[in-house]
């Protein structure tokens, strides 16, 4: 297997623990050869896979923003501060992400990271109340 083949595997593993529903092998193929999504995966010092984000470059009237689609860190290292980190990371560009309103440690690590709320999307997905806009911009 390549070294590409093994990165998508890893990908696509910690993706099934992250969501319920995960991104296919083809999904992760096109995201990762594509021009417009960004993927960044974050390894500890053994090199084994613990966290990464999927985003979508969207050209806008005042420069490009990047639409965070999926973010996901590895259960073992939850709430050490890696999603912080990859937040911090993309701080040099505008930056948008939705988040449930249940989810409170992303809630917590978005508004440490400087984004704020900017709309509310209601009945976006049947099992929550609502969706956070946040963005982030420079």
């Amino acid at each position: 297997m390549s070294d590409y083949q093994t990165a998508i595997s890893d990908l696509q593993r910690l993706d099934s623990q992250c969501y319920d529903t995960p991104l296919t092998a083809d999904q992760w193929s096109q995201v990762t050869s594509s021009r417009d999504y960004r993927v960044q995966a974050g390894y500890d010092k053994s090199g084994s896979l613990i966290s990464y984000f999927v985003g979508r470059v969207q050209r806008e009237g005042d420069g490009d923003c990047l639409k965070l689609l999926r973010l996901g860190v590895s259960p073992g290292v939850r709430r050490r501060g890696v999603c912080r980190q990859l937040l911090t990371e993309i701080s040099n560009i505008n930056c948008e992400l939705e988040l449930r309103e249940t989810n409170l440690p992303g809630l917590q690590a978005a508004v440490k990271c400087g984004f704020e709320v900017v709309g509310l999307h209601r009945g976006r997905f049947s099992d929550c109340d609502g969706v956070l806009l946040y963005r982030k911009a420079q």
